[in-house]
Formats: structure tokens, sequence, C-alpha cells
């Protein structure tokens, strides 16, 4: 059984998502310099900097491979933001900037879901505790105030 389609001059149009730019009226968006982020954020936050806390904290790499500490770092606060609940898959596509951020070839920038499941399950929590204390005292010194530090027992598991 169907129902009928109206027809005639009360029939509505589809409706547009988005209207198109008037001819003449679209504007050029310049790309962001990655260059000049990766330099702040280099700054900020360098390599050895993020792998002296993983030493520290036991998240060290046992062996250098494509997911090092601060490639996984960099992927997991691109991941782990606002969007909900995040697949392996999705992290994955997230690596290419991962590797961008931590300064390694992006022509090189594959791995496995496995590769990533494995360093969700074995590197502990406490790795970004410690960074982001170091940025918290980091952020103290340039204002010229006591840092204030996190304990946060979901780190402790």
């Amino acid at each position: 059984m169907s129902i009928p389609q109206p027809a005639g001059p009360g029939k509505s149009k589809p409706r547009r998502r988005f209207c198109g730019a008037a001819a003449g009226a679209q504007k050029e968006v310049p790309l962001p310099d990655l260059a000049l982020a990766g330099e702040v954020l280099g700054e900020v936050l360098p390599n050895a900097t993020l792998e002296e806390l993983a030493t520290r904290t036991g998240a060290q790499d046992q062996r250098k491979r494509k997911l090092t500490c601060v490639v996984f770092f960099w992927l997991m606060v691109l991941a782990v933001g606002p969007g909900g609940p995040i697949s392996l898959a999705k992290i994955i596509s997230f690596l290419v900037v991962a590797y961008a951020m931590s300064g390694r070839e992006v022509a090189e920038a594959t791995v496995s879901r496995e590769a990533v499941s494995d360093n969700l399950s074995w590197r502990p929590g406490q790795f970004f505790k410690a960074v982001l204390n170091h940025l918290l005292a980091a952020y103290a010194a340039l204002v010229g105030t006591t840092a204030p530090t996190l304990d946060l027992d979901w780190c402790a598991r």
C-alpha cells in the first residue's frame, strides 16, 4: 500500500541544506601555517620533554617503532575530544597529524589498529598526568604564580 503524493501547486520543493554563495562572493580562506604551529608547540612541549616524562612515568618506548610515546601522545590529544565515542579506525585517521606534530616524516605514518590498541592498554595514564602538570608549571612560570598540581584518581589505576 502506498500513500499518494500531493500534486499540483501545493507541492513543496525539497529544501537545500546550504545556500550557495553568489557569483564573485566566494572568499578564499588561507590555510594555517602548520610549520609555525609545530614550532610553537615544539617550544611549549618539546619531544625531549615528552620522552623524559614518559621515562619518569614508565611509559617509555621499549623499542623505537612507528608508534613512539611522542606520536602516541599527540594521537591521543587529537583523538580524545568532543564528539563522543571514537573507534580505533577513527583514531588512526589522526595519525598523519600526530606524525607531523612529533616532527617525524608523514610519509611513514602507517600503523595497525592492533598497535594503537596495545598502546592504549599498556601505556600508563600517569604519563598524561605528568604532561599536564608540566604544562601547568610552565604556565605558572610564565604568569609568575605558583603552579597547581593535579591529583587525578583515575591515573592511579
